[in-house]
């Protein structure tokens, strides 16, 4: 499904628009920020008892319907959106790879940050190369939200619906681009624009991403990392559903604060048109 249309999210605060980044044919669109594109409205939110030293949460996880594993009790625990413990949330992770020794929760400077370097004192989770964390879900979701942190090239994000890869995100600081049959969409040139700069210089941001219909549903995420560095991410929100996170036989719950998205896919469209129009 062609992910450069615009989406109307209803039963919102504000009405806002959802769009892909860059790639048509994607499944999946993510979105980042607010109308007014600063950093500042990159960051999410706080945690849910108001902390601002545990990486950024998801505009969704104060949501009735969603799930969110942070990873500060040091294993993989899954509270609601009243952060009360989930018995069995059907969110299931593992290491996987070559060796299952390269990935592991931790806790030190390289944790992804909520608003200003080194703010993030929790554990955190990380990838390194060889051993990827994946996560399996026992029903079909259309929205998973991740603090993705300390970005770097061989950073690789997958959602697949069984064996079947759905789209894929990357970061490579080239800006290098993908053909479409590969589902591939590097994410360097929006977080490098509108993330927030964290230990060593490298880019965070809270990435929300939607299954834009039915097609497009996962039950599996595969965190990856290839070559040197790590994959530090933090605050996982989960949301499960059979059809997309927009579709109208699913409602779309408002948020526990105003919710604003930066249409990262409309901006650079409109940053084209515009520059046409000049040429022009």
């Amino acid at each position: 499904m062609h992910l450069n249309r615009l989406c109307t999210l209803g039963a919102l605060a504000a009405t806002v628009a959802l769009a892909g980044f860059a790639q048509p044919a994607q499944a999946i669109s993510f979105t980042l920020g607010d109308a007014a594109a600063t950093q500042s409205s990159m960051k999410g939110i706080t945690g849910f008892n108001g902390e601002t030293n545990q990486g950024a949460y998801s505009t969704y996880a104060w949501s009735e319907g969603f799930n969110t594993v942070n990873f500060n009790s040091g294993n993989f625990a899954v509270v609601d959106s009243q952060n009360q413990t989930v018995g069995d949330a059907g969110i299931n992770y593992s290491y996987t790879g070559s060796t299952t020794n390269n990935a592991r929760v931790l806790q030190d400077q390289w944790a992804p940050t909520y608003e200003t370097t080194q703010d993030n004192k929790s554990n955190y989770l990380t990838a390194f190369s060889g051993t990827n964390v994946q996560i399996d879900l026992d029903t079909t979701h259309n929205y998973f939200g991740i603090n993705w942190g300390s970005a770097h090239d061989g950073n690789v994000f997958s959602f697949y619906n069984g064996d079947s890869l759905v789209q894929k995100f990357v970061y490579y600081n080239d800006g290098r681009t993908f053909a479409a049959d590969e589902k591939t969409t590097n994410v360097a040139s929006a977080l490098k624009e509108y993330g927030t700069k964290g230990n060593g210089g490298e880019y965070n941001a809270y990435f929300n991403f939607f299954a834009d219909s039915s097609d497009d549903i996962f039950n599996k995420i595969v965190i990856s990392q290839l070559g040197g560095g790590g994959f530090e991410t933090d605050n996982h929100t989960f949301r499960a559903g059979t059809k997309g996170f927009t579709e109208s036989t699913e409602s779309v719950p408002e948020p526990a604060m105003a919710l604003s998205l930066l249409v990262v896919g409309g901006a650079m469209v409109a940053k084209r048109r515009s520059s046409s129009a000049q040429v022009g």
